[in-house]
Order: C-alpha cells, then structure tokens, then sequence
C-alpha cells in the first residue's frame, strides 16, 4: 500500500499528530484546525468527529439543562421572598359600614382599595424533600456525564470504521482497475492474433465477455467507494481527503486477555458506569418519595400595608413572625403508591445493571474472538493471495507455449482477483477489530485523547507470540500479463 492513498490524496502530510494531552492549547487550535488539503490522519479524523457531531452536541446540550435544574433544586435551600399587591375599586356593605352616621340609611360605601404584602418564608424540614430531590438532579448530571461518555466512545468508533472503509474501497477500487487492466491487455492482445490468424474468433468473443464484467465489477467497486466517502463525511463531518494508509494499533495497549478486558470494563465502561448512575438517580427519588411522611416546617416573617379595606378608610398595617406547620394525614394512598413505584424502579435498574453485565461479557469475548480470527485469516488469505499470482504468473508462460487453454487463464486471473479482495477485506478486519476491544472496555476515547503515550502505531504489524506484526502488501498496480511482484511496504494491523 502507498503511503498515501492515490485516489484521495491531495498533498502530503509531512508529520504525525501527537497525542491531544501532550499539546499546549495554542498546538491544539493549531492541530484542530489543519485544512483539509492536508492528508488527515486517523487521530485527526476522529478530533474532527467529536468536535462537530451533532449527536455529541446534542448530549452536551442535555447536560447543560441537567445542570441547570441541579441548581434549580438546591434554589429549595434559600429563603422566598413574595410581594403580593392589588389596587381597584370596592363596593362594600357590611355592619360596619351600615353604622356609620354619615351613611344613615344608606348600604353601600365605594371605596378605593389598596393591598400589599411582603413575606419572606426559609424552609426548616421537610423530611428531605430538597436534600433528595437535589442528590437526584446531581445523579442525572453524573448520569449525562456518562452518557456523553458513552456517545463518543461510539462516534470514536464509526470514526475508525468509516476511516478504515474508505481506505479499504480505495484500494479495492485500485484492485478492480488492475484487474480491469489485464482483461483489457488481454483483450487486445487475443484481438491483434485472431486477426494474425493465430487465435480463434470465439477466443476474442470469450474475453470480451469477461473484460464486460470486469469493467461492471470495476463500476461497482467505485460505487461503493462513493458511498464509503459519503458515510466518512456523515460521521466526521468533512469530505476524506489524503487519508494516511491504515496501520496497526499498538498492541501493548491491548487488553491481552478476556479477564483483563473485563476488569477494565467493569471500572470504564459507560454502559456500566450508566446503569450505576441511574441506580442512584432512582435511589434519591426513592427517598424524595418518602418524604411526603414527613410534615414541613416554614418559618414566615411577613408584614402588610392596606388602605380603605372593606368600606373602613384609612391604613391598615401589621407584621408578623409565625412557624408554618403542614401535615398531610391522609392522600388516598397516592404517597404510598409513589414510594412503591420509585423502589421498583430502582430494583428494575439493578437488575439491568446485571443483563448489562452478562452483556458486557458477551461483547468482550465477541470481540476478542473476531481480534483472534481476524489475524488467523489475513495471514491465510495472504498467502492465499500470493499463490494465487504465482500460478496465474505460471498459467500466463504455460499458456504462452500452449499448455494452459485461454480459459484457464481467464479463470486463474478471477481467482487471482477475488483472492486478493478477500485479502483485503480480512486485513482491514484485522486493523478494526483491536479497536471494538477498546470500546468494549470503555477506554477506546482514552486510547485517543488522554493516554500521553498513545500514538498511532506505524511499525509494521503481524502477530506472533511476542506481539508483534508485520503484512506484506499484494502489488497488482501492473497493467501487463507479465510479472506484478509484491512488496511488503504495507503494514497490517492486529484485529
């Protein structure tokens, strides 16, 4: 594989992004804001993904409205300081009004009536009414917290999936046009000896058949590279461009085994780290719950100035200092009811951070066994593909001095072809796979922005016991019949 891949490539990128923790903030902008043009490294791809996805806006903005109703909450700590006022016109008649002399014999006194009230109230007890109901809200931020966690752990994720598709249609893409390239020499060259006499018309007629279906595959191919680009610039939110070749993980960051994975997961995991927040989130509105057993306490300080109430001229005015008592002694079983339901609700979740961890399990050892197959299948579909074109390099001298028919060769060079496709696809299983590990394990944004000594790994990949790897990439870049060698410039990543 080149360096860079040539359908893509606009210009080269001369160094490798650091890890973000190791970047003073003016490096970071900076690194955040290379264009485009550049070849994009997969770090950079996946910075440029959790800065505009939506769907991590999105979570962001949840919890800037959790966070707001914490300190909505914990407004139930502070005093209440009410005004209440009103001014109009009164018609009043009442004893008081019909004794007064002036109004002898009259019933009616219109006067123009002036309330204003100042009150301040301090909660004293409310059988933890507030104090819970504020542990809930600060539950379901640590729970947004999480979630947020856990939508870049999978926006991280397609990142590197849609990273590597693009990379893997290019160079299927690449694969096809040599393909397509050797139908076609080998089309005009049928051609040039049935018009010598040499070749049979039908021989002619016998590649041109399959030279059409080369080209439909070749089509095909660049069809699919199409959407792969579009499903880049979906998840990242920019057009591919330059994509650096895709290499391996570094495997010491790898959990070696399925126990250590699950170690790892059961303190990192979001999914897990999820369900224990809306354990807590349903244990505080159990509590909240049971304080409507409780009566509440208010302390009142309040003072009124009234004018001309009820027919009577002239000021009214008092203050007052009062305990405020408030019993509910009975709801018709509502209170009840609403305790019994937040402890369900919290038993429910408990028993989904079980399923969750059975889950959990399921996934790790899923993924460790694709990391496992993965590798055994590139290296077998690798010298698969290696045979393949040596017995299509024989078949072509054979068939030059009449041993191997024409449709011999036509059907080495498709099993040539379609070896080397399943090659690659087995290869990019294998750079992918480590990464669903990681995010299985819920480490796989550390892996990305936190760990200082995280970079992307450019030595050669292959796996044997000391952890190492190493890929010897399949060159079919030559158009001819004769030799297309290998070379092992391209480095093959782990699972």
């Amino acid at each position: 594989m080149s360096r860079h891949s040539p359908l893509l490539t606009t210009t080269t990128f001369p160094y490798r992004l650091k890890p973000l923790c190791c970047l003073t903030a003016p490096s970071l902008l900076l690194a955040l804001a290379i264009p485009l043009a550049s070849a994009d490294t997969m770090t950079q791809a996946v910075l440029f993904a959790l800065e505009d996805h939506p769907t991590i806006q999105a979570s962001i903005d949840e919890r800037k409205g959790i966070k707001a109703r914490v300190r909505d909450a914990r407004g139930g700590y502070y005093p209440r300081l009410d005004f209440d006022g009103n001014y109009g016109r009164e018609r009043s008649s009442n004893p008081s009004t019909r004794a007064l002399e002036a109004n002898a014999g009259h019933h009616n006194v219109y006067l123009d009536r002036q309330e204003s009230r100042l009150s301040l109230t301090q909660l004293l007890f409310d059988g933890g009414r507030v104090s819970n109901r504020v542990d809930t809200r600060q539950a379901q931020l640590e729970l947004a917290d999480v979630r947020l966690e856990a939508t870049k752990e999978g926006i991280i994720l397609q990142a590197i999936e849609a990273y590597f598709d693009v990379l893997r249609r290019d160079e299927i893409v690449k694969t096809s046009q040599s393909h397509l390239r050797y139908q076609q020499d080998l089309v005009d060259k049928i051609k040039r000896k049935s018009a010598q006499g040499v070749a049979r018309k039908i021989d002619a007629r016998q590649v041109e058949g399959r030279l059409a279906l080369a080209r439909s595959e070749y089509d095909r191919t660049v069809g699919d590279l199409t959407d792969a680009q579009s499903s880049y610039e979906r998840v990242i939110g920019r057009p591919p461009s330059g994509l650096e070749e895709a290499t391996a993980i570094d495997q010491s960051l790898v959990p070696r085994d399925n126990a250590t994975a699950l170690r790892m997961a059961m303190v990192d995991s979001p999914i897990i780290n999820s369900i224990q927040a809306e354990i807590d989130v349903a244990k505080n509105e159990y509590e909240e719950t049971r304080a409507n057993y409780w009566p509440t306490f208010e302390l009142e300080l309040s003072g009124t100035e009234n004018y001309d109430l009820d027919g009577v001229p002239g000021r009214n005015h008092d203050a007052q200092a009062r305990l405020n008592v408030r019993y509910n002694l009975y709801n018709g079983g509502s209170d009840r009811a609403k305790v019994l339901a937040a402890l369900e609700n919290m038993n429910r979740q408990k028993d989904l951070l079980l399923d969750s961890k059975r889950k959990l399990t399921e996934d790790i050892r899923l993924a460790r066994t694709a990391y496992e197959v993965a590798l055994k299948r590139e290296a077998s579909l690798r010298e698969y593909a290696i045979s393949a074109k040596e017995v299509r390099e024989g078949y072509e001298a054979q068939y030059g001095i009449g041993q191997r028919s024409l449709l011999n060769l036509l059907d080495v060079e498709a099993e040539q072809y379609r070896a080397h496709i399943a090659h690659i696809n087995a290869q990019y299983a294998s750079y992918y796979a480590p990464y669903r590990i990681l995010n299985s394990t819920g480490t796989l944004y550390e892996y990305f922005i936190r760990n200082e000594e995280t970079q992307v790994a450019v030595s050669e990949p292959a796996v044997d016991n000391n952890n190492t790897q190493t890929t010897e990439s399949i060159d079919l870049s030559d158009n001819t019949l004769s030799e297309e060698g290998f070379n092992s410039d391209k480095e093959e990543s782990s699972n």
